[in-house]
């Protein structure tokens, strides 16, 4: 065991410095990261983004003559969570506010006809505030300034252009010195909020009640999947931690005490309403909140909110939440939307693999029928089988568009960038059309020529664990469960987890012989291993290789160890390894510690 170099400041916990459990600096020195690599990213170097204090100084204007503001979000989360913080916080302080309830079929950005919306619903607006959108949106732009409307933007997208806004805010710019890019939209307005209220209105209490709306800004940059690195982790601790807080175990009399007008208090209701719809509709992770992390965001709450702009929702289901008429009814039509999104996307996706349309352009485009809303999860889905680019296209007339995903080995804008194709977004993750076959030829020629160039090889794609844990004595510890018991809680101590700092992967080396294997869930379609010493291993829709694998016992009745059958190993490699993740999970009151990944060198398993 080498001697340990890594301590963690932990500040929420008073400051101490801890020791790093030995698990954890195998981690960290296996990743290469300098011994003060934790503190580094925990520190918050940046400032407001540029022209930050010009834009208040636009707001102050129209705070000061009682104008009314129009707020102009997207509508995926991101762009929601901009939505209520904006019309919480705006409110709060005392801005005439007023929050617009875009179309999601008209897609993304807004237009001239978006503009004359906003003016018929609300005939007295002086100034329109854009979050999460409006980087690219030059006509519309141009437009509402045509009409003496103020614009003032705040996005995170990469500007493409000289937007004619009075002042747009975006830490992605080019001239930028002071924000981080790496802010999701939610983000840069909570620092606009918070700017004015701390250097314009100069009030101590709201202050106090902006930065409490970071609960907002903090699921926004989960679900942007924005690196984990600087004010960002901040922002997340935060939400986690005022999440817990508002919900209390269901208790309700938290929320109901926090002050403020009542916009500002049904935004923070609508936390609540949320989380106990997920309860009360069974979500195990808010049967125990002591488990409650960002992961939660990224694998429930995220992909909900963004159920509307896959299946061409209205945004109400969300706002309802927050601020509607009734909330426990919009967040339960929500989740069943949630739901039926899922379904969706799992026939859609049955059709491209069963051969349903023919994919010249395959592998690397594939053309659907679904809607444009669930392109982006259907190629998500494929990339993962096929671990290259993926588009995932429809056509309306000569034209095609949908929704591109890649590797991170592959940014896409950097790397296929030309006139016979369109896209728009992220690296990774964007939209994608051409007006024809012709461009759709140009875009697969592309693909398949660069691709191949550009993929790492198989050894470099390999996820490497970041420590060994071993029945065998050839790895960085054996499977000894007071130490695993003490890495998970420093787990929990050094949260949150994203891109550029993600959880830990495990290893797990135990002679098949010696573990014990059951089959669980409805289908009997997942595992159950006890590997040993009080320790389980759950891996997901592997019941298949214990079926083929291994063989049924079925206890006798004088074996006081078993009530229940269970299988032991016939084929299963001697040194069986299991690539995942080690938790603890609390059932029926009792807590133990477990890992949860899946068998990952059974010669037939399909990855």
């Amino acid at each position: 065991m080498v001697k340990c170099i890594y301590s963690i400041d932990i500040t929420q916990l008073g400051g101490f410095l801890i020791k790093m459990n030995y698990l954890l600096e195998r981690t960290f020195e296996n990743r290469g990261y300098e011994p003060d690599f934790y503190q580094k990213i925990s520190e918050m170097p940046h400032g407001f983004p540029k022209d930050t204090d010009r834009f208040c100084n636009v707001l102050a204007y129209h705070y000061n003559n009682r104008n009314r503001i129009v707020l102009l979000t997207d509508f995926d989360n991101d762009g929601l969570m901009c939505g209520v913080l904006g019309l919480a916080g705006f409110s709060e302080m005392g801005f005439v506010v007023s929050l617009f309830r875009p179309n999601v079929s008209d897609g993304y950005g807004f237009d001239k006809e978006t503009i004359n919306k906003i003016v018929e619903q609300y005939p007295d607006v002086k100034c329109i505030l854009t979050a999460d959108t409006g980087i690219t949106c030059y006509e519309g732009v141009a437009y509402a300034r045509a009409l003496g409307i103020d614009v003032l933007v705040t996005d995170h997208h990469v500007p493409q252009g000289d937007i004619k806004a009075n002042v747009w805010v975006d830490p992605t710019r080019a001239d930028e010195t002071d924000g981080y890019a790496g802010s999701c939209g939610a983000v840069v307005l909570h620092q606009i909020e918070r700017f004015f209220a701390k250097y314009y209105l100069r009030n101590e209490f709201l202050v106090q009640q902006i930065e409490r709306l970071q609960v907002f800004a903090g699921c926004g940059t989960v679900s942007d999947s924005m690196p984990m690195y600087y004010e960002n982790r901040e922002y997340v601790r935060s939400t986690i931690a005022i999440m817990k807080l508002i919900y209390s175990n269901g208790n309700r009399q938290m929320v109901d005490s926090i002050p403020g007008c009542p916009i500002y208090r049904r935004a923070m209701l609508g936390i609540y309403v949320l989380l106990d719809a997920y309860k009360q509709n069974g979500n195990a992770v808010m049967q125990d909140m002591d488990s409650f992390n960002e992961d939660f965001i990224g694998y429930y709450l995220a992909p909900a909110m963004n159920s509307i702009k896959r299946m061409d929702a209205d945004v109400m289901l969300a706002y309802g939440i927050f601020f509607g008429a009734d909330p426990v009814a919009s967040a339960n039509a929500l989740l069943e939307l949630n739901e039926q999104r899922k379904q969706l996307v799992s026939e859609k996706f049955a059709d491209l693999m069963d051969g349903k349309f023919i994919q010249p352009w395959a592998p690397y485009i594939y053309i659907t029928d679904a809607s444009s809303g669930i392109r982006g999860l259907l190629a998500q889905k494929v990339m993962e089988l096929t671990g290259e680019p993926v588009m995932v296209m429809g056509s309306d007339g000569d034209a095609y568009s949908g929704s591109g995903r890649c590797p991170a080995w592959y940014p896409f804008q950097t790397y296929a960038m030309s006139d016979k194709w369109y896209s728009a977004g992220h690296q990774v993750a964007f939209g994608i059309g051409c007006d024809d076959e012709e461009g759709m030829d140009a875009l697969y020629e592309h693909l398949k020529k660069d691709v191949p160039l550009k993929k790492p090889s198989r050894e470099e794609l390999n996820v490497k664990p970041d420590f060994v844990i071993s029945s065998f004595n050839d790895g960085d510890a054996n499977l000894d469960a007071e130490l695993l018991t003490d890495y998970v809680q420093n787990l929990e101590w050094i949260r949150p987890f994203g891109p550029g700092f993600e959880e830990p992967v495990a290893l797990v080396k135990v002679n098949s012989k010696m573990c014990e294997y059951s089959l669980i869930g409805k289908e009997k379609n997942h595992v159950k291993i006890k590997l040993g010493n009080g320790i389980s291993a759950l891996c997901w829709f592997q019941g298949d290789i214990v079926r083929e694998h291994c063989h049924l016992v079925k206890p006798d009745v004088n074996d006081e160890n078993h009530m229940y059958s269970y299988y032991v190993a016939d084929t299963l490699p001697f040194e069986l390894e299991l690539k995942g993740k080690f938790e603890f999970n609390t059932y029926n009151g009792r807590t133990s510690l477990q890992f949860v990944g899946h068998m990952s060198n059974v010669e037939d398993y399909d990855e």
